[in-house]
């Protein structure tokens, strides 16, 4: 069985994401809760300079990032990658060219540490070509039953 030590694991899929990379980890890497996360930056064998930034970063912050490299497989095998090494209690998907609202974000890291849940859904905005957005107000703290049960009815 796995260690946990850090309440929640990170994991970023990384194809191509060099002109992202930067901005993605500039709004996670907030010294109020550096200890309580594991950032697994997941290379999937990119063309660019994704993998030294990553390497750079990793450096950095030994204790908190990981670059793992693999072979390219496509979105969902980083992802599951990601999965298969992740120690943290909870798991979160962001990917390389996402950004988080690093406020909420500790919030959200914080509030981690004082529940017991087994599904945690975050709000979030999708901006389409076309500048339209949607946004979800709220963080969303459920056990397996609840989710379930709302899932069905």
């Amino acid at each position: 069985m796995k260690k946990i030590d850090k309440i929640l694991t990170i994991a970023i899929s990384e194809y191509n994401v060099e002109k992202y990379l930067d901005n993605i980890l500039s709004t996670i890497l907030d010294e109020q809760i550096l200890d309580k996360i594991e950032i697994l930056l997941v290379n999937d064998e990119s063309k660019d300079k994704t993998k030294s930034i990553g390497q750079q970063y990793e450096k950095r912050y030994p204790d908190s990032i990981y670059l793992i490299n693999k072979e390219n497989g496509g979105h969902g095998s980083a992802l599951n990658k990601g999965i298969e090494l992740a120690t943290g209690k909870y798991f979160k998907v962001v990917d390389g060219d996402e950004w988080v609202d690093t406020k909420e974000f500790i919030k959200f890291v914080k509030t981690l540490e004082n529940v017991e849940s087994d599904v945690v859904a975050t709000p979030y905005v999708r901006v389409n070509d076309i500048q339209r957005s949607w946004k979800s107000r709220h963080f969303l703290i459920l056990n397996l039953v609840k989710y379930i049960r709302q899932m069905i009815y």
